[in-house]
């Protein structure tokens, strides 16, 4: 419910960029419709609209991309805040494989040199689920230190699920259940959805 109201106030934000001739604001309002319909895909658990949605944010990625390039929100959103996104809904939310990833993480290290503060965090913490996802052993130490150790609630989540579905993959479900247990209580309830189906 929250997700879908989420989703109808960036729609509204996009009609009004676009009443307005802003184009960035409009690809951006879009784009992230699509993202927080996405996360209510991922809690009512439907398979077919999760990869609709999918496919739509990822044309919704790339005409906000066109829409910022040369703009002052270039950086922040081209590079930065839409590539990682990206990277969310593909790799880490849905367990997809897809052929921009490197490029997407790569792109958030890039725009975390320009837009300092948070962005150093938030770029190592993609970096090292990519280098997970690409067989780095010292990358499942940090990402279990996350799991377990993280106050920030969507970090936390999203290295207990990527630590959950790898183990459910060499057939450890014991450690996975022991995981999913760790979900935090608030926030992230579409990661706690695809969590509890690991299992069924």
């Amino acid at each position: 419910e929250m997700f879908a109201q989420a989703a109808d106030m960036q729609s509204r934000s996009a009609e009004i960029a676009q009443a307005n001739g802003d184009k960035s604001g409009m690809a951006i309002g879009q784009f992230l419709k699509w993202v927080y319909l996405l996360k209510q895909a991922m809690v009512d658990g439907n398979q077919t609209e999760m990869d609709s949605i999918f496919s739509a944010l990822d044309r919704g990625f790339d005409d906000l991309v066109k829409a910022v390039s040369g703009t002052p929100l270039e950086v922040s959103w081209g590079q930065g805040n839409a590539p990682c996104h990206m990277y969310q809904a593909s790799n880490v939310w849905l367990g997809k494989d897809h052929s921009d990833l490197e490029k997407w993480v790569a792109s958030v290290a890039t725009a975390a040199d320009s837009l300092k503060g948070v962005w150093g965090d938030i770029a190592k913490h993609y970096s090292t689920i990519n280098s997970f996802r690409n067989g780095d052993p010292r990358a499942r130490a940090e990402l279990m230190k996350v799991a377990v150790e993280s106050g920030d609630a969507t970090r936390k989540a999203e290295a207990i699920l990527v630590l959950a579905r790898y183990a459910i993959a060499i057939g450890d479900k014991r450690l996975a259940s022991k995981l999913v247990k760790k979900m935090p209580r608030r926030g992230a309830s579409h990661l706690r959805a695809v969590a509890a189906r690991l299992f069924v």
